[in-house]
């Protein structure tokens, strides 16, 4: 059922993109759909950031306080994401894992991610320490 939900998802928004390119050549097409979904892809990092700083915290924190943070936390998760996809191959996780190359490299994105994350609560504490409302 999941799968037929993102087929006729994603048939509609091909759809939709050829006729808000209004049927310009198939590479422009892809081209705004790769633009499109890159924007919503970055918009939804800072939302998630965004929420964490916001509401896990143990105390009430200003939006003002933690929005910085998301937003540079954000625009550099998904840098990281494309560094990560450069750098595996150099990495040779399957040369020196075998098998088990897919589990530490899930592990060693987890790993930056988590430092991402905390780096951005660190800034985002800093701002709060210093009564940012």
């Amino acid at each position: 059922m999941l799968a037929l939900l993102s087929i006729g998802l994603t048939v509609g928004n091909v759809a939709l993109l050829k006729v808000l390119t209004f049927g310009l050549e198939f590479f422009l097409a892809r081209l705004f759909g790769f633009l499109t979904m890159k924007v919503f892809a970055i918009a939804a990092s800072i939302a998630i950031f965004f929420l964490i700083y916001w509401l896990l915290p143990n105390g009430k924190i200003a939006a003002r306080a933690v929005l910085p943070a998301a937003v540079i936390m954000g625009l550099l998760s998904e840098i990281l994401k494309y560094f990560y996809i450069l750098a595996l191959p150099r990495l040779n996780f399957q040369e020196v894992y075998g098998p088990f190359a897919l589990s530490v490299s899930l592990m060693f994105w987890a790993f930056l991610s988590g430092l991402l994350l905390l780096t951005g609560a660190f800034l985002s504490a800093q701002r709060h320490g210093r009564g940012v409302v």
